[in-house]
């Protein structure tokens, strides 16, 4: 692959910048990731004018230093950013602003774009300013990394004939006849979720949603472990919230049938020690990790998927719990990434997220998709929507105190309905229900 062209929009008032912005990319030309272009390049002899256009349409990536010049400069802003942002939109190319000195500028048409380095400091005012710098090309080298995953996954146009479909659609159904296999995807351990989603499906995006008082994570536990630990799948957990202790020991006591408190206490009875023995077992040989922090942005959870990729050669599925603590640009932007990087690496993400509206005002009080915000009415990205509910949180009396709701409220390869889960108390993960629920037809319904 050749390298990716980067043109740098600069003023000549900032060109010790310059230099260093070359010195430090050194390491990404030698691995001929990256050429790099400015006006300083253009040779005697060349009009200037058609040099910086020809550069302009040609480039993959732009990075802008910005200062009080580069802001005043009316050619960088109107020719050059105007270029820039045209390619960038339309997904053809990157633009990365890159603060060097103090300046006013988020009101420019730059603004609404993540900059570096980090938190948009500018260079002039760090201590150690390579340390600044390093934080460029690590941002940088993140973002061609980005460009060329979404340049792989561009799919390629073709005509075919139906029959071609029909051939195909043959030769799927006769292997999973062969091989008995009921679920296409990754098992979540739920059967009826499985039947109706027809399991987790590489490539897709899921989100799981609840109010505040509904336990959303237990219905987490049970896909992990049906997934990672009792399907032998690799996965990535991403919690925002919990700590990775705390995850841990809710899949061990769910896997163990222990109560999560008397092993949060250590008060195990005589018989739980060979469940809690058998769990960590399991747990032990399963290829899970964990990413434990308070929030995180976009780009580097990105790169702890691929790291974990990397040493592990796979990632099945990813779980992201708290999506709300994503940051990085807006959610409907976040949704947008983290579903071209499931569909190009072939990989399941679920975003556990609360509601925005609180449903509780509704006479049957059960969440629909715009409870979760417009961003996901709007998402193309989101494949799949599953709602918790337990009545018992509004109407302890409830016939169905011991059971969890699953509202299936968006699914690609079936129907919408909602499925009758029972809530372990000991583990406090989920398990199929052996009956329905009490005058319940399908989502929303009571």
């Amino acid at each position: 692959m050749s390298p990716l062209r980067v043109f740098v929009s600069y003023s000549h008032q900032d060109e010790l910048y310059l230099a260093e912005l070359e010195k430090h990319l050194t390491t990404l030309k030698r691995e001929k990731l990256i050429s790099t272009w400015h006006d300083r390049k253009i040779v005697p002899g060349q009009e200037w004018e058609k040099a910086i256009d020809g550069a302009l349409q040609d480039s993959d990536v732009y990075v802008f230093l910005i200062s009080p010049d580069f802001v005043a400069s009316e050619y960088c802003i109107e020719k050059e950013v105007s270029v820039a942002l045209e390619k960038h939109n339309s997904g053809q190319a990157i633009a990365i602003p890159i603060v060097v000195r103090s300046v006013d500028w988020l009101s420019t048409p730059l603004g609404r774009i993540q900059a570096l380095p980090k938190d948009a400091n500018p260079i002039s005012v760090w201590d150690d300013k390579d340390q600044a710098w390093l934080e460029v090309v690590k941002g940088i080298r993140l973002a061609i990394s980005d460009l060329e995953r979404n340049r792989e996954a561009e799919p390629k146009v073709l005509l075919t004939h139906i029959s071609q479909a029909l051939t195909s659609e043959i030769e799927r159904l006769e292997i999973r006849y062969q091989l008995s296999k009921h679920v296409e995807g990754i098992p979540t351990g739920l059967h009826d979720l499985d039947y109706l989603i027809d399991g987790v499906h590489l490539g897709d995006l899921i989100c799981v949603a609840a109010a505040p008082v509904m336990d959303r994570m237990a219905l987490l536990i049970s896909i992990m472990n049906g997934a990672l630990v009792e399907n032998s799948f690799s996965g990535l957990v991403v919690t925002l919230r919990q700590s990775r202790d705390q995850v841990t020991r809710r899949m061990c006591a769910a896997l163990g049938k222990i109560s999560v408190q008397a092993l949060q206490r250590g008060e195990l009875e005589d018989e739980d020690w060979s469940s809690l023995t058998h769990a960590l077992g399991m747990l032990n040989d399963a290829k899970i990790g964990f990413v434990e922090q308070s929030s995180i942005d976009i780009d580097t959870l990105i790169f702890q998927i691929d790291k974990f990729r990397d040493l592990n050669d796979s990632c099945d599925l990813v779980v992201i719990d708290q999506f709300e603590h994503v940051t990085g640009g807006s959610k409907s932007n976040l949704l947008a990434a983290l579903g071209r990087y499931a569909r190009a690496n072939k990989v399941a993400i679920i975003v556990a997220t609360g509601l925005e509206n609180d449903p509780s005002s509704r006479p049957n009080k059960r969440p629909v998709v715009s409870d979760i915000g417009e961003w996901a009415v709007l998402s193309e990205d989101l494949d799949t929507v599953i709602f918790v509910y337990q009545d018992e949180q509004y109407y302890p009396d409830s016939p169905d105190r011991e059971i969890a709701e699953l509202i299936v409220a968006r699914n690609p390869r079936g129907a919408l309905a909602t499925i009758a889960t029972v809530r372990l108390r000991k583990g406090q993960a989920l398990v199929s229900a052996a009956r329905q629920l009490s005058g319940l037809k399908g989502p929303g319904s009571r």
